[in-house]
């Protein structure tokens, strides 16, 4: 593994997975996806991630990295999992949105490759739904490529990929992991100081939670303070689209970027929220998010990665001057850190795009952050501006499905969809359980955003 991979294997925890998932609804009325159909798609397309055919191996007593080894027993068919979604009429989409938050939060097999792809079947109006869940480190940072992304298709006709045979090959045991270690040591000093960071990390991750609070309780917290603390080993998943045309719109009426004015609707539905939750905000109430976001605005295949900490002016009722404040703070803040070894062609390559591979690479650059410096993450990327499809399904929405950082209790990931914004927030089920009420305040704080540029 590399030293970033390594870095964020060991930030998870059992109250903290490190599962990055796409949720993608499709038009499946002709019945053209099945089990046997994706599972088959997977097959052929694993040539293109060869890292999801491995699984980790930690080395003995942490002498060193955990490194990648094929997995001898890979069975395409474990991974694949379809679940019947009976009795959904109606109510669907919320029973798959929970069904999400349940998969997002279950643990995932050490001794396996860490990913799984469920097929969801039997949704209202023909539809089925694909959630591709796999471990942040195993999306490459040098492609941005995703198993989510690569079985996606521009046409209802699978593309074709050349057949690159795989043999497993043969893993190493422990004793050769751990004289392997050693040499490393012995050649590397500085592998040592790592090793000894590594161990000190560890040991000081319960007291790095108590500090953290502290300091954020002694500089007040704020209106996002909330949003900060223990988080438990269950989640809730809530999910929502608003029009591109309408950010558009936006942007024509006030001359503000669209990551401006995602940010601006986002900061009026986290208004609306916390209202209802009985926070009392003042004209100065603010959210602090970090909010890595990329741009591709001429159209392209170039991905610029930028993160940033932005204030959200939740104490601020007028929705254009909420606009006018993130914008003014964007235009200050742009640029405090690129992504490091952000590729900025290969990250969207192939179908033309990769928007798991840059949330990935935004939850990376979160996880770097000192966690008092901030309430929330708002990962922000683009995702087709065609129509795309599995197996010949039609995608219809596409939502991102973000872990939760230490001491994160909700977690926000956007990504555009041919003419629609596509919203997945994720959220610890005890703090956040009422996250569905902050997909209804998007809807609100859209409408009120167009009605003041009108």
């Amino acid at each position: 593994m590399t030293r970033q991979d390594a870095g964020f294997y060991a930030l998870e925890s059992t109250n903290n997975p490190m599962y990055l998932g796409l949720l993608v609804v499709l038009d499946n009325a002709a019945g053209v996806l099945d089990r046997a159909r994706l599972a088959e798609l997977v097959q052929r397309r694993l040539a293109l991630t060869p890292r999801y055919r491995c699984r980790i191996r930690e080395v003995p007593f942490g002498l060193g990295r955990p490194v990648w080894v094929p997995d001898d027993a890979f069975d395409v068919d474990y991974h694949v999992v379809r679940i019947e979604l009976a009795g959904a009429a109606g109510d669907g989409r919320l029973r798959l949105f929970d069904l999400v938050g349940e998969l997002a939060a279950r643990p995932l097999r050490r001794d396996r490759p860490l990913w799984r792809i469920y097929l969801v079947d039997d949704l209202p109006d023909g539809r089925s739904a694909v959630f591709v869940k796999s471990h942040a480190a195993l999306v490459d940072a040098d492609t941005g490529a995703d198993l989510g992304h690569v079985i996606l298709d521009p046409g209802r006709t699978a593309r074709s990929v050349a057949a690159r045979p795989w043999e497993p090959g043969r893993a190493p045991g422990d004793v050769e992991l751990v004289l392997d270690a050693l040499g490393r040591l012995a050649r590397r000093p500085q592998a040592g100081m790592e090793f000894a960071l590594r161990k000190a990390t560890d040991a000081a991750a319960a007291a790095g939670d108590s500090a953290a609070a502290a300091v954020r309780a002694a500089f007040g917290g704020g209106a996002g303070a909330g949003l900060n603390g223990p988080t438990s080993s269950q989640r809730r998943f809530a999910a929502t689209y608003t029009r591109l045309a309408d950010y558009r719109t936006i942007q024509d009426r006030t001359g503000a970027g669209l990551d401006d004015a995602v940010l601006a609707v986002i900061a009026g539905a986290l208004r609306g929220w916390m209202f209802s939750r009985g926070v009392v905000l003042t004209q100065s109430s603010a959210v602090r998010v970090l909010a890595p976001t990329t741009v591709r605005d001429d159209g392209t295949p170039d991905a610029a990665v930028t993160s940033m900490l932005v204030d959200l002016p939740v104490g601020e009722a007028d929705p254009v001057m909420r606009l006018s404040h993130i914008r003014h703070a964007r235009d200050v803040n742009s640029g405090v850190e690129d992504i490091p070894n952000a590729p900025e062609r290969t990250l969207v390559n192939l179908a033309g795009f990769a928007p798991a591979g840059l949330h990935a690479l935004g939850i990376r650059a979160a996880s770097r952050f000192a966690q008092h410096t901030y309430n929330l993450v708002i990962t922000n990327a683009p995702g087709p501006s065609r129509s795309m499809n599995i197996a010949g399904a039609r995608m219809l929405e596409m939502y991102p499905v973000l872990p939760l950082l230490r001491n994160q209790t909700l977690s926000i990931g956007v990504t555009s969809c041919h003419g629609k914004v596509c919203h997945g927030l994720t959220a610890d089920r005890a703090a956040a359980g009422d996250v569905d009420v902050l997909t209804r305040e998007l809807d609100k704080a859209m409408e009120e955003m167009l009605d003041a540029c009108r």
